[in-house]
């Protein structure tokens, strides 16, 4: 039946191509006319959008224009107003001048009552203009629409904002230095009752009867005037062929039009304009349908705020419309003949592919059968190797032994056989102490063969229903099922301990190594794999911390420690970014003086979750995690910065001893970024001493002491601390550049008490004297040691007996001078 498919498939595959390729090219030919069509429109439709977008942009230009005229005109309002009156003033003062002249010889009041009767009639701006006249005293001599104000003193008259409109006016006048000036005030218009209207006058001084000639303008008479022009200009505008612009209050009257016959009249399309949203001095198109003829129009529409007008410019359609209707037509015949010859070329194509496809599909045909047999013979070969592949994907390919994917199942499968079988299951978690060292020394090739051989030693102790497995590296489980007792599970860990206790011979190699165990049993410590392997994992790591090559159960307590020291870790990975790190300073003194010489700078980390750690206790944690480099760089620079403070502000200059760790010790430039840091903080380089432990120089003193070297050429001293407790010989003191020693307090607690540790103690006091150097004792703590220390020549004493280590704030309090 297959062979009977496959042949029914060659066959297809013959003919196939020619079929889709005539498919291909009737539904390419369908696809490109639609697209054709489409594109017809698209570009007509392009064509409108693009002659509609200029003739917005040429209206909208337009209009601005208009609008930017209406602005210049509406702010030279004031401009035209005053200029206009000026003229006027000077006009009348010269008729007054004349007359006064003419008639030199005759009385004041005959003078007065002929310019009296010259200005009085004088009406100019539409008959809205008069001339009055004040004496500088403010009494009406002339004011031909309230006559009966002649005569009498207006100098209190206000306006309606309280402001003395002639009292004010006349002080400008007597001020100006050519007796003339003008001024605003608000006075009551004719024929609007008692409404008063901002109105601007100017007057000039009639010095011969001390008299002020002037006249006044209302500012929305000038207004009006202005608007007046601008509308009967606009009715006659026009632009482009048949552009123009209507005016239209915001009631939607009209104000100006092309069509004379149309002004006062409501807009068409006024009722578009009460929902339409402008801000102010803005404008936007709309587009409205005329009920008639069904067709839409588009306008311009710009807001004048100030007058409450719309700018309304209509959009021309009507030329593109018939021009477009042509283009289309000329655009579809072009279309046609395209796809005609589109058509040829696809029928002349869709043969050639053809007859290639049938000669691809014979070759095809060839090739099947000769596949056949070749993919029948890979198929036996893929089965072959799925065996092999079955078992890789759940053996370790090193060791041999099940792998964490295997484990996870036999583990699963153990737990439930001594469950059923009421019995215990123990999981060891081995590890291999310092295998790294043996990777770094012999290879990793070699350190293969080594994790090879152990598997097998660890393979020969498990039975039959037992689990070894390599979990990673140097890291394996071994699980004993079918446990009765614990003695039984000790028993099988001494078992793997001893596969360690004898010498390995790899390669002519000996080797000398142990193994850590953790345990976790069930039920007692976990009920599922991954509880069992991570408590096992657990109780390992403190194994590997405490005691080495030995085995340890799981307990409550190991994982309690265990899971404090992960805290530790954490916590203080952040120590420093939340500002939880601080230095504190305990004074070294001088024995014989009591005087303050120096400080030891100590590192203190109070953890909002834990408390005040100890740094014995997280020092060793920041060393291992590569947290001691910043950690240390902060205290220095830190310390450095303190101690140049104190220096500064107490007018007293002392030393400084800081601890590194061996780490920093062996940092690259170490000893350069100790003297940038003291160079930017500008502290004295040699107020700075280095301390160092012994077990620096004892684990290898050819690597420290061209460091140690390099630090004393830059001028800071280096202080051995601890002195005595470990295994430093004295010769070191000769060989290295030592600058001061610190003696133990276990020696100086003995002070007193052991006469042979005292005799030490002098011993030491006297090589250090000869080898000039500075001694420090440590845990001074009574004065009967701090005199003993004095009486033997020791230079500074550090302990209780002169203070706890202190914040700078406290160090400040103690020892700040008087």
């Amino acid at each position: 039946m297959d062979v009977f498919t496959d042949k029914k498939l060659v066959k297809i595959v013959r003919y196939f191509p020619f079929c889709m390729v005539s498919i291909f090219i009737t539904v390419l030919f369908v696809i490109l006319a639609s697209n054709n069509q489409k594109k017809t429109r698209d570009l007509v439709d392009g064509l409108r959008s693009d002659y509609i977008g200029n003739q917005k942009t040429s209206i909208k230009q337009r209009v601005q224009s208009v609008v930017d005229k209406i602005n210049y005109e509406q702010t030279q309002t004031v401009n035209l107003l005053e200029k206009n009156i000026y003229s006027r003033v000077l006009e009348a003062h010269q008729i007054a001048s004349n007359i006064y002249q003419k008639n030199s010889y005759q009385s004041k009041s005959v003078i007065s009552k002929n310019i009296y009767n010259a200005l009085n009639p004088i009406r100019f701006n539409e008959n809205r203009g008069y001339f009055f006249i004040f004496t500088m005293q403010g009494v009406s001599v002339l004011h031909p629409l309230i006559p009966q104000i002649e005569g009498q003193s207006k100098i209190k008259l206000q306006d309606v904002h309280g402001t003395f409109i002639l009292k004010e006016h006349i002080d400008l006048i007597k001020k100006s230095k050519n007796g003339e000036a003008f001024y605003r005030w608000w006075f009551r218009k004719p024929g609007h009752g008692d409404t008063e209207f901002e109105k601007i006058g100017f007057a000039k001084r009639f010095e011969e009867y001390d008299w002020l000639i002037g006249t006044g303008e209302y500012v929305s008479d000038v207004q009006n005037s202005i608007k007046k022009n601008l509308l009967n200009w606009l009715s006659n505008f026009s632009f482009g062929n048949d552009g123009f612009v209507i005016v239209t209050n915001y009631d939607g009257k009209v104000l100006s039009h092309i069509k004379q016959t149309l002004i006062g009249h409501q807009w068409e399309y006024a009722s578009f304009l009460s929902s339409l949203t402008l801000a102010d001095n803005q404008g936007d198109f709309i587009k409205v349908q005329n009920n008639l003829t069904r067709k839409s129009q588009i306008f311009y529409v710009h807001s004048f705020p100030l007058w409450e007008w719309f700018l309304i410019a209509p959009v021309s359609l009507s030329k593109i419309d018939t021009y477009l209707i042509d283009k289309e037509k000329k655009l579809i015949i072009e279309g046609k003949a395209a796809l005609y010859k589109i058509l040829v070329a696809c029928t002349i194509f869709a043969l050639v592919l053809g007859i290639i496809s049938i000669y691809i599909g014979n070759y095809i045909n060839r090739r099947f059968y000769d596949f056949q047999s070749k993919i029948q013979d890979s198929f036996s070969k893929l089965k072959e190797s799925q065996g092999q592949l079955e078992y890789l994907a759940h053996h370790d390919p090193l060791t041999g032994l099940a792998n964490r994917t295997k484990l996870s199942k036999q583990l699963e499968c153990a737990i439930k056989m001594c469950h059923s079988t009421k019995t215990m299951l123990a999981v060891m978690f081995v590890d291999i102490d310092d295998f790294k060292k043996i990777n770094d020394q012999y290879g990793h090739r070699f350190g293969d063969k080594f994790i090879k051989l152990i598997g097998q030693k660890i393979k020969s102790l498990v039975g039959k229903h037992d689990i070894a497995a390599r979990f990673g590296g140097d890291e394996f489980i071994v699980c004993f099922s079918l446990i009765k007792s614990e003695q039984e599970i000790k028993a099988k860990s001494y078992k793997l301990l001893a596969l360690f206790e004898n010498t390995i011979t790899l390669n002519g190699v000996r080797l000398k190594v142990s193994s850590s165990i953790g345990i976790a049993v069930y039920p007692k410590d976990g009920e599922n794999e991954e509880e069992l392997i991570s408590k096992s994992d657990i109780v390992l790591y403190r194994t590997k911390e405490k005691c080495k090559g030995t085995a340890l159960f799981y307990d409550t307590n190991i994982n309690k420690e265990v899971q404090y020291q992960f805290l530790l870790e954490d916590e203080l990975s952040s120590a420093l970014r939340n500002d939880e790190i601080s230095v504190v300073y305990q004074p070294q003194v001088d024995t014989q003086t009591g005087q303050l010489k120096a400080v030891e700078a100590l590192c203190r980390w109070n953890n909002k979750k834990l408390g005040l750690i100890p740094a014995q206790q997280f020092i060793p944690i920041a060393e291992s995690k590569g947290l001691i480099h910043s950690i240390g760089d902060y205290i220095f620079s830190k310390a450095c910065a303190d101690i140049h403070h104190f220096c500064a502000n107490t007018n007293q200059s002392i030393g400084l001893s800081i601890n590194v760790s061996p780490l920093q010790l062996l940092e690259s430039n170490f000893a350069f970024r100790l003297k940038e840091f003291v160079n930017n903080i500008g502290v004295l380089i040699q107020n700075i001493t280095i301390e160092i432990t012994e077990n620096v120089l004892i684990e290898d003193i050819a690597q420290v002491k061209p460091i140690l070297d390099e630090i004393k050429e830059y001028g800071f001293g280096i202080s051995l601390d601890d002195f005595g407790t470990g295994y430093c010989s004295l010769s070191y003191l000769s060989q290295l550049p030592i600058t001061e020693i610190k003696i133990d307090r276990t020696f100086v607690q003995a002070i007193g008490q052991d006469k042979q540790i005292e005799n030490v103690m002098k011993s030491i006091l006297a090589v250090a004297n000869v080898s000039k150097l500075i001694v420090v004792a440590e845990g001074v703590e009574c004065y009967e040691q701090s005199l003993w220390l004095k009486n033997n020549k020791c230079q500074l004493s550090q302990g209780y007996l002169h203070g706890q280590p202190m914040k700078l704030e406290a160090l400040f309090q103690k020892y700040k001078k008087k």
